[in-house]
């Protein structure tokens, strides 16, 4: 895989990460979480690129209003995505905070599996 440098050549850029984001007005049918679609197929696309990946999905619950989950793309999920559930809110310090973290952690570690806590199977 080749990342192209944004900053231009020569410029030193730190860890990095993917993100999808899809958006919606529609409500789950549990009406908890944001109903998305990523196929298995493009899934194992966003896995192969071996760097800390998130699917982001934004709903337009009323005017001027968003809310917006995200979940990690990694090594454990094994199926596509059809819902973002409400857990990992992206308004919430701790959740940026932890995606900061987890970035970090992958690329000082060396192991290029990315396994994250924002998952559909939480692992605290």
């Amino acid at each position: 895989m080749s990342a192209t440098n944004q900053l231009g050549e020569g410029v030193e850029y730190g860890p990095f990460f993917f993100v999808q984001v899809k958006s919606t007005a529609a409500t789950a049918a549990k009406g908890n979480g944001v109903p998305v679609r990523l196929r298995p197929a493009e899934m194992r696309a966003i896995q192969a690129r071996k760097v800390p990946s998130y699917l982001v999905g934004v709903r337009s619950a009323v005017a001027n209003s968003e809310e917006v989950y995200a979940i990690a793309i990694d090594a454990s999920l094994r199926n596509g995505i059809a819902v973002i559930p409400s857990v990992f809110s992206l308004r919430q310090e701790e959740i940026r905070l932890k995606i900061y973290d987890e970035v970090h952690a992958y690329f000082q570690s060396g192991v290029k599996t990315f396994r994250s806590q924002l998952t559909l199977h939480r692992r605290t």
